[in-house]
């Protein structure tokens, strides 16, 4: 009933499930793959029988919950946790007879549990694993339902592999990197750095690779590794892989699912349907499928949980063939807003569009397609936010900027925030309003938000909005420690807009609230008068939180070179600006910090600054208080 990795891949894959077999496999031709142990259907097939749960059960998960282990069951799984190691923390996996195939990845729609640390949290990890199975009617059976219990590493690094490329469709392999545990990219809530090597020439290209060439080493043993493996397993392959002292570990290893989707109509999906969306894979939204459709399902499912207001959003799957059968009517009945955003082949691609002419948007996107390739779009409504801001936890208060119009004033650092801070009593310590005359606000016209002046009147957000903010970011937070969070508000509703993790601990403080990125800024004053330049940098390489610029490219710029020569001049160079917009990261390589006239704490810069240790403050009055070639010296201690 219970099978130990090591001998799974003697097992059919029926008994064990295609997950184990596949790492077991890949144990037993010397791959180091982190040791655990199976409990097949069989042993499933007797809990059910001991507890008298029917498959027909409408309650059959909470009949699970519930359920108990026979004598038996607690110690054989005892002797076999017993047996990885003392204190062992693991995960607890689906591995199911259907998942994990040449015909079906069902990446995602199992339920996994990692962190788990004592046998009673390991016995309660298992039953809700098998809960999870139930989730997918369609293919349920207790003869599918296998567990994967596997020892947790705790690494300096991991990801996903491909072993085809998934844009650039040739035998180039895709990494996907981030720092310690992978379960953030998986779920898609962290931005990873991605690398793709190329077996033809034996080097790396298209290097998304900041802070990796320590690694480069291993990454290039896991590409040899991967390459390999392909050979054994018979085909291309997902790779989920970790580094743990200097060594390479291979997590999972499935088939990367190549079927030709035949449909009939366009198919429309439900922005939280996460088990349809996942279950679709076109081959040409890999890249849209792994950094963006599970961060925003993901956020979907939290927000409905919870409560959360965030607007209505569908995924559309189509070709060209399929483009002149949407119907008018079918658009204009899911979505209740005047105006649509479209989002395509990942974040490369938006667009905004009057609900009535949808149909003509969509047929314009098609026209972009080979004959036989099908697109996902997704499609959202679109709200004129009144207000907009950034909240996060720090130190057990939250944290709240906010102003009128859209977030890319606050994201843009162009538009001064109001701040409150509320602590964790649900008491507010602290509100500055800031007045602001220009803002980015809505105009029905050009169906875009324009910096330009307000007329109207403006005044502090109403204390149960504040307190609504306060809520939704204490739940997110309860998940996500620091995590920045963005919203709007319209119609007296907060809608869950979007959020973004910070690798680093968020040290925003109450008593010291104008220190943007903790660091000693010290060195000599370099005055930027004119934003014009870094403006059409933030147009021309679209920087944001999660870009930043191609420096060799941005350099080319005379007038950017003209200003790096300056700070070349001076021993220590501090950048003195009116506000943090994002393009000025370009400059993070050359100064010794920044100082602002005005911006918000949680803006794309202020994110990318604490990311790379870049001292930064926001100091009112400080445009006219210095002067070009200043010494100045602050210490946020």
């Amino acid at each position: 009933m219970i099978i130990g990795l090591k001998e799974a891949y003697q097992h059919d894959k029926k008994i064990v499930g295609n997950k184990a077999w596949n790492v077991s496999y890949l144990k037993s031709h010397g791959y180091l793959v982190p040791d655990g142990f199976c409990l097949t259907s069989l042993f499933f097939s007797n809990y059910l029988e001991f507890n008298s749960i029917s498959l027909d059960s409408e309650c059959i998960q909470d009949d699970i919950m519930q359920g108990k282990y026979t004598h038996e069951q607690v110690r054989l799984i005892g002797a076999f946790y017993t047996d990885l190691e003392d204190k062992a923390i693991v995960a607890v996996r689906s591995s199911g007879a259907n998942e994990d195939d040449h015909y079906s990845s069902m990446a995602g729609i199992y339920k996994s549990i990692l962190h788990v640390s004592k046998f009673r949290d390991l016995l309660h990890a298992i039953k809700i694993c098998w809960a999870s199975f139930c989730l997918d009617s369609a293919s349920f059976a207790k003869e599918n339902v296998n567990i994967f219990v596997q020892k947790q590493l705790a690494p300096e690094w991991s990801g996903v592999l491909f072993t085809q490329d998934p844009i650039l469709k040739d035998d180039s392999i895709y990494i996907e990197i981030v720092q310690g545990m992978g379960d953030s990219l998986v779920n898609g809530t962290a931005q990873s750095r991605k690398v793709t090597y190329r077996p033809s020439v034996s080097s790396f290209i298209n290097e998304e690779s900041a802070g990796i060439d320590s690694i480069k080493p291993l990454l290039l043993d896991l590409a040899m590794q991967a390459i390999r493996i392909k050979e054994l397993l018979g085909g291309d392959q997902d790779i989920e892989w970790a580094f743990q002292n200097d060594k390479v570990y291979i997590l999972q290893a499935r088939p990367i699912v190549k079927r030709q989707l035949q449909l009939d109509s366009i198919e429309i999906i439900s922005g939280d349907n996460i088990d349809r969306v996942l279950r679709v894979e076109p081959g040409n939204i890999r890249e849209y499928y792994s950094d963006y459709i599970r961060k925003h399902l993901w956020i979907n499912n939290f927000a409905r949980i919870n409560d959360i207001h965030i607007p209505a959003g569908y995924f559309i799957i189509y070709n060209r063939s399929l483009a002149d059968k949407i119907h008018d009517n079918d658009l204009a009945r899911i979505f209740k807003t005047d105006v649509v955003s479209i989002q395509y082949k990942g974040t490369e691609k938006k667009k905004i569009s009057e609900t009535s002419k949808l149909k003509e948007s969509m047929i314009k996107i098609a026209e972009e397609l080979d004959d036989d390739e099908y697109i996902v779009v997704y499609i959202r409504e679109y709200i004129p936010n009144e207000l907009s801001g950034f909240s996060t936890m720090s130190h057990n208060n939250v944290i709240i900027e906010y102003s009128i119009g859209g977030l890319m004033g606050l994201g843009s650092g162009m538009v001064a925030p109001s701040t409150c801070i509320i602590d964790d009593k649900m008491e507010i310590t602290s509100h500055n309003f800031c007045e602001n005359d220009y803002y980015f606000l809505y105009d029905s016209k050009k169906m875009s938000f324009e910096y330009s002046k307000y007329e109207g009147s403006q005044g502090p957000l109403s204390e149960c909005l504040l307190k609504g903010i306060f809520f939704m970011t204490n739940k997110i937070s309860g998940k996500f420690l620091n995590a920045r969070i963005e919203w709007y508000i319209y119609d007296d509703r907060i809608y869950l807009k979007d959020l973004s993790l910070e690798e680093s601990t968020n040290e925003i403080c109450p008593d010291i609230g104008h220190i943007m990125s903790p660091g000693i800024i010290k060195g000599e004053i370099i005055k930027l008068e004119n934003m014009d330049l870094f403006h059409e940098l933030l147009i021309k390489y679209d920087i944001s939180v999660n870009a930043s610029p191609d420096r060799a490219i941005a350099e080319r710029s005379e007038s950017l070179v003209d200003l790096i020569d300056r700070i070349k001049e001076k021993d220590s160079a501090i950048i003195l600006a009116e506000y943090p917009i994002p393009s000025l990261s370009i400059l993070m390589g050359h100064v010794a910090g920044f100082i602002f006239e005005k911006g918000s704490l949680l803006s794309h810069l202020g994110i990318i600054l604490r990311e790379n240790k870049i001292p930064a403050i926001l100091m009112p009055g400080s445009m006219e208080e210095y002067c070009e070639g200043e010494m100045v010296n602050f210490d946020e201690a």
